[in-house]
């Protein structure tokens, strides 16, 4: 297994988000709502590489959600948050309003973001912009992840 460190050149980092991921185990996920989150482990091909895929959901605001994709335990390498009202503040105190995409910076790690690209779908299809994750993850051999439908869903347009 690989050694676990805090801090990873760009290269690396970049090299390990274009790696290819999948997920060996056999196992059906429910696409968590109401606060749940679940982590789903996935590899490497040559299982060298240990990754960890995040589906977080908002436990006030249902329509909040959160997809990780982590390596060496803690290290971010691309995170989507999908909220309407979502605001961050970058580090160098320029605004991101909505839906934003976070990829590792060396030196700032997740801490920059930016508004989520068209190639990840309508934000309202919250199921449809983490299977478009996945995809910009790089992991293809993909988790069971099943999405139940709850009783108020977010716009699914």
């Amino acid at each position: 297994m690989e050694k676990h460190t805090l801090h990873l050149s760009q290269a690396d980092a970049d090299q390990l988000v274009a790696m290819e991921k999948h997920c060996f185990e056999n196992k059906r996920y429910e696409f968590p709502s109401g606060g749940k989150k679940i982590s789903i482990l996935l590899f490497s091909h040559d299982r060298r590489h240990e990754f960890a895929l995040d589906i977080h959901s908002g436990q006030v605001d249902l329509k909040k959600y959160t997809f990780g994709n982590r390596t060496r335990s803690v290290i971010t390498l691309i995170r989507v948050d999908l909220r309407e009202r979502g605001r961050h503040v970058n580090p160098n105190n320029t605004i991101i309003t909505g839906p934003h995409i976070h990829r590792y910076r060396e030196g700032f790690g997740d801490k920059w973001a930016e508004p989520l690209p068209p190639e990840f779908g309508n934000p309202g299809n919250t199921f449809q912009v983490f299977q478009n994750f996945m995809n910009h993850c790089n992991i293809v051999e993909k988790p069971h992840v099943t999405y139940i439908r709850q009783l108020f869903p977010p716009d699914e347009t």
